[in-house]
């Protein structure tokens, strides 16, 4: 039987946990976590992850003319690397936001090269999971073929700054 547990704070996530492992017995927590990390990525197709919370985000730049001209996700980690992915997205000399990468984490998405305009990438959520990890899920939009676009070459991307512990596993969805 699957549970779908969806909790905004992860104390109440911890106390549900509890409570369900209680009225299952001694061993039901070790097993209650393995479905958990099992299904930790959606597009795995092994079921739906337990949410334990929504986490915050805040987007650093966006844009549509970025030098990637390839489809890519970075996630990054510590403030050398932001540092030297900051000056590669940054055409104006504004400084190197500064983050606390104990806590956070910044997710770059790039969508490569387009021949036209009217292409987006963002973040629309980012949650915690019970088994630790945390899942980004990114949003983008192509032109409809009736829309009218810019007749030049572009390259969509996205950097955002995230609630995610140090060590936790970052996974990425995609929005229907």
């Amino acid at each position: 039987m699957k549970h779908a547990l969806r909790l905004m704070m992860p104390a109440c996530a911890l106390l549900a946990s509890l409570a369900m492992a209680c009225a299952n017995g001694p061993d039901s927590a070790a097993s209650a976590e393995a479905p958990a990390a099992a299904s930790a990525n959606p597009a795995a197709g092994q079921g739906e992850a337990v949410v334990t919370a929504q986490l915050r985000f805040e987007v650093l730049l966006q844009g549509s003319n970025s030098r990637a001209e390839e489809e890519s996700i970075q996630v990054v980690r510590d403030a050398r690397a932001f540092a030297n992915l900051w000056r590669t997205l940054a055409s104006f000399s504004a400084p190197v936001p500064d983050v606390d990468f104990d806590t956070r984490a910044i997710l770059a998405a790039f969508m490569g090269k387009k021949r036209t305009g009217g292409y987006s990438i963002g973040v629309s959520k980012v949650e915690a999971l019970l088994d630790g990890t945390v899942r980004v899920t990114l949003r983008s939009r192509s032109p409809g073929p009736d829309d009218i676009v810019t007749q030049a070459f572009t390259s969509p991307f996205a950097v955002v700054v995230l609630d995610a512990p140090k060590d936790a596993p970052i996974i990425i969805a995609y929005e229907d």
